[in-house]
């Protein structure tokens, strides 16, 4: 049971700072800006922060079975190059003179490169006082990620240059590093909490090395974080990555675990005054953990839709609902099963780090199906029977992309 406290924490870790200050602190005047924007750094880094503390130790152990079970022989060289896209992105903008939020190409330069020896600062020190050794045990220098932090460093750079202008490479950006840290546990060079605090090390060093930048040009009044106008959608398209962790009961008497990664692509549909509804496409994976019986753990791929409905009580944080429907086209549990169905409900709190991005946190329930061609029938006159299979209870965190 410790597995879920890895997501739990990240509940109580969302209010640890106030968040009707920082609501308020949006609409103020610019002219009123002039101090460091401690509580918004803090909402976008404690996230990771605390996810590399509730990692470590069970989950790493488990990630990384889970790692040499399905995948124990990837070695690719991909994030070594990856980790540079976003940084290579938002150099190439500034420099062909892109409009973004810098004044001038010497403004963008120097907060990169103040950014960059902000997190050259933490990563590395910190390697050395840890000395943790590499889940591949080639060396003792694991924690944190520097590909990891290299790569969301790029990612908040070409978000805090761009994102407010073209969202669309915000989401870039970020799906790159999401990929790049990916990479560095599938080839086992880290452990899941690296990757983690190497993110939130990246994040917090690009948002450093504007600030300093905004001191030294005299943009004091400069914010890293401006709100949407109230009157705006807070979005048309998001893509979202998430993260779970799943208790699954069979109604046949025993219980397993398991870990889903899943993606999904939503649009909204509808609004109405502070409520929003979307509708989107989605799908993954769900992994169990390796304490099981060999033949109960096997990898799953579903497909599938979803409905998001949120209220917004302000413009920084959104409450809702999720419907999730989804089937399992190649159900592993039996050879005669033609597919798996599941459907269920999740609640779930958004907060809004910047009007493009955000923090999802869900907790749900889901009921699982298992379709058999009925007895006499075959080919496409064939009908089917539902048998209840399993109940899933869920608890997961997720990145949302708004483009």
């Amino acid at each position: 049971m410790k597995r879920p406290l890895f997501f739990l924490s990240i509940f109580a870790l969302l209010f640890s700072f106030p968040l009707s200050a920082q609501i308020d602190s949006l609409q103020v005047d610019r002219e009123d800006l002039r101090h460091f924007p401690w509580q918004e750094v803090l909402s976008s880094t404690l996230p990771f922060a605390g996810m590399s503390v509730a990692v470590a130790p069970q989950l790493d152990r488990d990630i990384h079975a889970l790692r040499g079970r399905y995948v124990p022989s990837v070695r690719t060289p991909y994030d070594d190059y990856m980790q540079f896209l976003p940084w290579t992105m938002q150099l190439s903008l500034g420099m062909i003179g892109l409009e973004g939020r810098s004044a001038s190409r010497t403004e963008l330069l120097v907060a990169d490169a103040l950014a960059m020896a902000t997190m050259l600062t933490l990563v590395h020190p910190t390697k050395w006082a840890t000395h943790r050794l590499r889940p591949d045990g080639s060396s003792s220098n694991s924690f944190p990620s520097g590909h990891t932090a290299t790569a969301f460093l790029g990612a908040e750079l070409l978000d805090l240059e761009y994102g407010a202008r073209y969202p669309w490479l915000s989401a870039l950006g970020y799906t790159a590093a999401y990929a790049t840290g990916v990479g560095r546990i599938l080839n086992d060079r880290h452990w899941a909490s690296d990757v983690w605090a190497g993110a939130g090390i990246g994040i917090l060093s690009a948002q450093m090395g504007y600030f300093l930048s905004d001191m030294i040009f005299g943009d004091r009044r400069k914010t890293l974080f401006e709100s949407a106008p109230q009157d705006c959608l807070p979005h048309t398209l998001s893509l979202q990555y998430a993260t779970s962790h799943l208790l699954q009961h069979y109604y046949g008497g025993h219980r397993r675990q398991a870990l889903r990664q899943e993606v999904a692509l939503t649009i909204p549909y509808d609004s109405e005054m502070n409520w929003i509804f979307d509708l989107g496409i989605t799908g993954g994976i769900v992994l169990p953990y390796v304490d099981l019986p060999s033949q109960d753990a096997k990898r799953e791929w579903y497909v599938g839709y979803r409905t998001d409905v949120s209220y917004f009580p302000s413009s920084r944080l959104a409450l809702g609902l999720s419907g999730l429907f989804a089937f399992y086209p190649k159900p592993p549990h039996d050879e005669a099963c033609t597919m798996l169905g599941e459907y269920g409900l999740r609640g779930h709190l958004d907060y809004y780090v910047r009007p493009h991005r955000s923090i999802r946190l869900f907790l749900g329930a889901s009921h699982c199906s298992a379709y058999y061609p009925s007895n006499g029938g075959s080919g496409e006159d064939s009908d089917y029977r539902a048998e209840a299979l399993r109940s899933h209870i869920e608890v997961g965190v997720s990145l949302l992309l708004h483009l």
